[in-house]
């Protein structure tokens, strides 16, 4: 995709496209990919990460723990 983009005259760097002098790879700046992405309306679906998803799932944990221990608390006193 980025290089039909840079064949048809655009700068890489629209796209979150990094180039380091000294580095053979090019490395991409995803904040900046993924603005680009959504600028030309090329995402088909809403990007989701994994960790957000394991960290709700820690909170959830952590509230039912919570709430059973303070059941519990409330039944013994």
């Amino acid at each position: 995709m980025h290089r039909d983009e840079i064949e048809e005259g655009r700068d890489g760097s629209d796209m979150g496209k990094v180039k380091i002098k000294g580095l053979e790879n090019t490395l991409w700046c995803p904040v900046k990919f993924v603005e680009y992405l959504q600028k030309h309306k090329v995402l088909t679906q809403k990007i989701t990460y994994d960790y957000e998803k394991l960290e709700q799932d820690n909170v959830n944990v952590a509230i039912g723990v919570f709430n059973n221990n303070h059941k519990q608390h409330k039944e013994i006193n």
